[in-house]
């Protein structure tokens, strides 16, 4: 929902809250018993009032309809076919993400974040690497082969590849070849 239905919703809910409060008062007899019956007539052929109902009842529709709107999980990508959608959740292309990456030399450890964008796939890393490890080139490396991997492996398109260079480890443990 965005930031137009919500305030339409909470519009329309003051509004039956009101409505719902003087339902009770009036019905505890909090307001006298004629007061509601002599200012009814005062309604018919009033078009401004029928234009603010009106008004009312189309925010009303036009801000329950995400509720009744099939949406897309976010956590998955859909991949349209001749026989039908293929979902692919972020949890395995963050899996094959962190997997291809965690194999390329001089990476010693790797964090991902995926994000949807109209345009496609957002990959964010951010990786730990060892000092001997030339970061630019690494690190452009990364990001042509994480594109390119994730493109031929599943078929999402990656618009982008952002890479943190979080650590640089002076431990040396991981493969340098």
């Amino acid at each position: 929902m965005n930031f137009s239905q919500r305030f339409a919703s909470l519009l329309l809910l003051i509004v039956l809250i009101l409505m719902a409060v003087l339902t009770a008062v009036y019905s505890l007899g909090l307001i006298p018993e004629g007061l509601i019956a002599e200012n009814l007539p005062l309604l018919y052929k009033n078009y401004p009032v029928a234009v603010i109902a009106i008004v009312i009842a189309v925010l009303g529709i036009w801000a329950i309809t995400p509720f009744f709107v099939k949406k897309e999980p976010a956590n998955s990508l859909i991949q349209k076919g001749e026989l039908g959608d293929v979902r692919v959740s972020l949890s395995a292309i963050e899996g094959l993400v962190q997997k291809v990456v965690s194999e390329q030399k001089g990476i010693k450890e790797v964090r991902t974040d995926l994000r949807p964008l109209q345009d496609g796939l957002k990959i964010s890393l951010r990786v730990g690497v060892i000092p001997q490890m030339d970061i630019p080139h690494l690190t452009a490396q990364l990001q042509e082969m994480v594109k390119d991997y994730v493109n031929k492996t599943t078929g999402v398109v990656v618009s982008k590849v952002e890479i943190l260079v979080r650590t640089i480890d002076t431990e040396s443990t991981t493969k340098v070849e």
